[in-house]
């Protein structure tokens, strides 16, 4: 089968050379699978001369430009209507493939039918030079495909490849997204039931840059907080799971609160691709599913874990659940909160249905949140049963921050709005004499926060601060912006990071 690979170009004529020839070195173009199209959206670069120069040696080389600059997605739908592949992939032009990538991915179609996406394996790189390509990178692996990891994170990384028929019946990518877009397509193919796959065998590079669409400001960040918001529905949920056919759910029961089930001990520690191995988390989502599903003990319960990591009270149904001490578990995790979370591990409930976890589809272990083993007597082990370590969920996050030294500082500045950042001021506001603030440049951002929010200006021009502790709640490829600004502005403050 034919591959169309679109590339798009917006004032990168500096990359899109090495784009044209990775593309080139594929062992797809060698078989003759293989076409390129080129959309220049609005360039006031030499992006035609570049194409021109290769389309002189190479025929399957298109080129298309628009006079105005269009979003990257209305770009990609127009390189889409000009494809004639059955297969489509982005090449974007700061991104590299291995030579048989494509291929692989491809053959997997190839073999599949109801196989609608493929994804590969990818490393974060910080140079595209041919000379540079053996640097060391970061490995940024994905992971098998679950349709309800998407509820939390995006696994399909920066080159997939799918049915270019897939379009004529979920419609073409949204051009009003700027940075997540593909994103949206994907949630569309899942609503619909298409399947995925994940290739590890199919590598390529992505280049980690500051230019880059996906780590422009909080763009991506801030596209994600709307479409995300738009999958908490039951409609929705159900709808996804149901593809799951999970056909050895026997019992009678609501399947709905399975699922919630499931995405509850998902929120609570799942990997998304760029976080480079590093498990996270999301609150907030639990209180949606908990939101959901308030007669059920067993969220009851989970919640409880939840409100108490979060600083709030624990459910009145909770604490009359555990006055009738006809639960063992309910026993042991009321324990466990009267101490603070700081005794035995706190047990949560999964779902009654066998679904694989994240750990699993990520082929790795959490060391805060397992399966438990040890048999139980309780009148409600129909469920899967998980154990939460709330001292291994802290040591995790706060990578060696110790919370005791942070008194020393007259103030600790938290810088950046994500869950990590939410969680960490909750921990540090129950600290006596201790001057917490959050600090984030993006007004958007601020106007969704519960917590009050500075912009970083308004304390790093002051001279008279001393003593000061920054902790960065961003990616790293923000990080060292502000490590700069932090070091130009403020040389004698200390800089954590998690």
């Amino acid at each position: 089968m034919k591959v169309s690979a679109i590339v798009s170009t917006f004032n990168s004529a500096s990359f899109l050379q090495g784009c044209l020839q990775d593309l080139i070195n594929q062992s797809l173009y060698k078989v003759g699978n293989l076409e390129i199209v080129v959309i220049d959206s609005g360039s006031t670069q030499e992006e035609k001369a570049i194409v021109e120069s290769f389309q002189k040696e190479w025929d399957f080389i298109k080129y298309f430009r628009t006079e105005n600059k269009e979003s990257l997605y209305m770009a990609w739908n127009r390189g889409i209507s000009l494809a004639e592949g059955q297969y489509l992939t982005n090449a974007n032009t700061d991104d590299r493939h291995d030579c048989n990538c494509l291929e692989k991915l491809s053959n997997t179609l190839d073999e599949d039918r109801d196989i609608g996406l493929v994804y590969g394996k990818i490393k974060k790189v910080f140079s595209v030079n041919d000379e540079e390509k053996t640097m060391d990178g970061v490995a940024c692996d994905s992971q098998h495909f679950f349709p309800g990891s998407l509820f939390l994170h995006y696994p399909y990384g920066a080159q997939p490849m799918w049915r270019a028929n897939l379009h004529s019946q979920f419609g073409a990518f949204n051009p009003d997204y700027q940075a997540i877009g593909d994103y949206e397509f994907a949630i569309r193919l899942l609503f619909g039931g298409v399947k995925a796959k994940y290739v590890p065998q199919a590598k390529g590079n992505m280049l980690w840059h500051q230019g880059a669409l996906s780590t422009q400001g909080n763009l991506a960040l801030t596209e994600k907080k709307v479409l995300t918001a738009s999958l908490r529905n039951v409609d929705f949920i159900n709808k996804v799971y149901n593809h799951c056919r999970p056909n050895n759910f026997g019992k009678q029961g609501n399947r709905y609160t399975e699922y919630l089930l499931d995405l509850s001990i998902r929120s609570l520690c799942h990997y998304p691709q760029f976080s480079e191995g590093k498990p996270t988390f999301n609150l907030e989502f639990h209180q949606f599913l908990s939101s959901q599903e308030t007669k059920d003990f067993r969220m009851i319960n989970n919640q409880a874990l939840v409100d108490s990591i979060m600083g709030k009270k624990v459910s009145p149904k909770f604490l009359a659940r555990a006055s009738e001490k006809k639960c063992q578990i309910t026993d042991h995790n009321l324990k466990v909160l009267q101490s603070g979370l700081n005794s035995d591990p706190f047990i949560l409930f999964g779902s009654r249905i066998s679904f694989p976890t994240e750990m699993e589809l990520k082929g790795v272990k959490s060391g805060y949140l397992q399966k438990w083993g040890p048999e139980m007597e309780d009148n409600l082990l129909e469920s899967s049963l998980f154990y939460f370590d709330n001292k291994v969920f802290n040591e995790t996050y706060l990578e060696g921050i110790n919370l005791q030294k942070l008194l020393q500082y007259s103030n600790v500045f938290i810088w950046g709005i994500n869950e990590k950042a939410k969680w960490l001021m909750g921990i540090l506001g129950k600290q006596n004499n201790l001057s917490v603030f959050l600090l984030d440049s993006s007004e958007e951002n601020v106007q969704g926060s519960k917590f009050r929010v500075y912009h970083p200006q308004v304390f790093l021009g002051k001279k008279d601060m001393d003593r000061n502790a920054f902790i960065l709640c961003m990616s790293s490829i923000h990080r060292k912006s502000v490590i700069d600004q932090i070091g130009q502005i403020q040389p004698n403050s200390r800089i954590f990071h998690i």
